[in-house]
């Protein structure tokens, strides 16, 4: 099995006029460690892989007196109105470290991701189709139109284009591997 990812990935990402493909690991600045000291565990939640359960489990395990008096549980802890919003939510790994007084060897680190295709056409129909928000200009229902503009979005973020355009759909459908660093350890700095 994986000798074919890396026939996939020679057979069509290969730098030739047709086919482009998106660099892996670009730091992708929108994400938040959740943690629960008590446990020593730190989740980053990428949205559209268990994002909104993620981030409630991690403020129940922070706090979980505070979490079942406010009458909450993990589906009805929105992103938005989160329970713990800057309580148990960092930036950088180093500041939960400091913030609890420990190393890191101490910890356990975890994301949840999923599969790439799946998480777009639940971002496509969550996003354009049901709340039906600008979705680059394309028509709510224009699948196609969407998946090309998501990739010319994320071609123009990986090539560091000064004047981007964010959209909101840009974090719920960017590379996974683009949060965290995932691929090459835990962001430190």
């Amino acid at each position: 099995m994986f000798n074919d990812k890396i026939h996939f990935s020679n057979v069509f990402c290969i730098p030739n006029n047709t086919v482009k493909c998106l660099p892996a690991l670009i730091p992708y600045d929108y994400y938040l460690f959740h943690s629960a000291s008590k446990y020593k565990l730190s989740a980053c939640a990428i949205p559209k892989c268990m994002s909104t359960i993620i981030t409630s489990f991690m403020c129940l395990l922070h706090d979980e007196k505070s979490f079942r008096e406010a009458n909450l549980n993990f589906t009805n802890n929105f992103w938005n109105t989160r329970f713990c919003i800057n309580k148990n939510e960092n930036k950088y790994v180093k500041d939960i470290l400091n913030s609890a007084n420990t190393t890191i060897d101490k910890w356990k680190f975890f994301s949840i991701v999923r599969d790439p295709l799946d998480r777009f056409l639940s971002a496509f129909v969550h996003f354009c189709v049901t709340d039906k928000h600008d979705c680059y200009g394309c028509k709510n229902d224009n699948v196609t139109c969407v998946l090309e503009k998501t990739f010319q979005q994320a071609q123009n973020y990986a090539s560091g284009e000064k004047d981007f355009n964010g959209y909101p759909l840009d974090m719920h459908i960017f590379p996974q591997n683009w949060y965290v660093k995932l691929l090459s350890g835990l962001v430190l700095a």
